[in-house]
């Protein structure tokens, strides 16, 4: 008999998340910008941007919460930044080729960008702490049995 394991139970290596992520959002932007300009649908020029934002948040909200299964959180932190900076590298370059222009010039994305950056390190944050919080409880209810 099979036993399934929860997700919390399973570290999931940040690099992998991030690598997902990053395919799932390059083949979002290229199908939406292709399909604008064959003219089935209309996008605006903020279009490849809007999808960074939101795939950004999309992997700041997994990951911090997948973050709970890490053996070390440092480590943990460090690779999923990395990864987190590498997702946004790759597809703020992707908008700004398929644009022309950078996140700086168009409509407040620069902003929103750095607001969900500043999200993800505090999502992060909270999630780390959890982690310590439980680990303290688990192992100070251990000590009094």
């Amino acid at each position: 008999m099979e036993t399934t394991k929860s997700v919390f139970e399973v570290p999931h290596h940040p690099f992998l998340q991030g690598g997902i992520i990053v395919v799932v959002a390059v083949v979002f932007i290229l199908v939406g910008t292709l399909l604008s300009f064959l003219n089935i649908i209309e996008t605006s020029i903020k279009f490849p941007y809007m999808s960074t934002a939101a795939f950004l948040f999309l992997f700041a909200i997994f990951n911090s919460i997948i973050s709970l299964s890490a053996k070390d959180l440092n480590i943990y932190f460090l690779k999923s930044f990395v990864a987190y900076s590498v997702l946004a590298l790759v597809c703020l370059g992707l908008g700004w080729l398929i644009t022309g222009k950078s996140v700086g010039e168009v409509a407040s994305y620069k902003w929103i960008i750095f607001v969900i950056t500043f999200a993800y390190l505090t999502f992060l944050s909270i999630a780390g702490m959890m982690r310590r919080l439980g680990d303290f409880l688990r192992n100070d209810e251990e000590r009094n049995r």
